[in-house]
């Protein structure tokens, strides 16, 4: 008998590392270029991690609300609260800077961008309080006057409590890797992307089923906009 998907975020959020890592990770990389001095923005983005669900293979219909604001031509600050998660008793929220390594005026025409990030997690059913760093690199290429780009890199997360709560806690980082395409006008920027997450994780003795390559950890599916002004 399929579970109802309410059941299903019931499982996937009371999964302490699972919840963390392959449910908050549930957002693409909104900003890969950094935005100009004083530009703001603001986003939203749906997905998630791949499930079986009533014969279907879909994503966690994960939501996100962002903000970012460019505090150089070169360093943009970000903020992140995770929606979805919030209306099942956990609320989350990141915060964090994306920083312009190489600039894709290059003669190559490739950026590579950084970002690092400190994940916050509050579980009001369990009073836990819980933070992750993560850093991460963007590898860039836009093209057609910069209107279209399309990007790939990795980021990891960091476990910071100590010791271990379950057996697969004892992974001290968590790696991901993505690859994406974003559509670029004067005010919008719109992403699709796709995210390998957890890939040292085997998700054969998980209680919902994660779709990866192989056994090993899960794919997902996102979707994400923004508005400068």
């Amino acid at each position: 008998m399929e579970r109802p998907l309410k059941s299903y975020y019931i499982l996937i959020l009371n999964g302490l590392l699972w919840a963390i890592f392959l449910l908050q990770s549930c957002s693409p990389i909104i900003h890969v270029k950094p935005l100009k001095t004083k530009q703001m923005a603001i986003s939203a983005s749906l997905g998630g991690p791949l499930i079986k669900f009533s014969g279907l293979v879909i994503p966690v219909p994960m939501t996100n609300l962002g903000f970012a604001y460019g505090l150089t031509n070169k360093t943009t600050i970000t903020s992140n609260v995770g929606t979805t998660s919030l209306a099942f008793g956990v609320g989350q929220m990141d915060l964090g800077f994306l920083r312009e390594i190489i600039s894709s005026e290059n003669k190559s025409k490739i950026g590579i961008s950084g970002f690092a990030k400190t994940h916050f997690f509050l579980d009001k059913w369990k009073s836990q309080f819980r933070w992750y760093p993560e850093l991460g690199i963007n590898v860039f290429k836009e093209f057609k006057e910069g209107k279209n780009m399309i990007y790939a890199g990795a980021s990891t997360w960091f476990e910071t409590k100590f010791p271990a709560e379950t057996s697969t806690s004892k992974n001290v980082w968590m790696p991901m890797f993505h690859v994406g395409f974003q559509k670029r006008t004067e005010k919008w920027n719109f992403n699709y992307e796709l995210k390998w997450i957890a890939p040292q994780m085997n998700n054969e003795k998980i209680v919902v089923d994660y779709i990866g390559i192989g056994s090993q950890g899960t794919l997902g599916i996102y979707f994400g906009l923004s508005r400068k002004f």
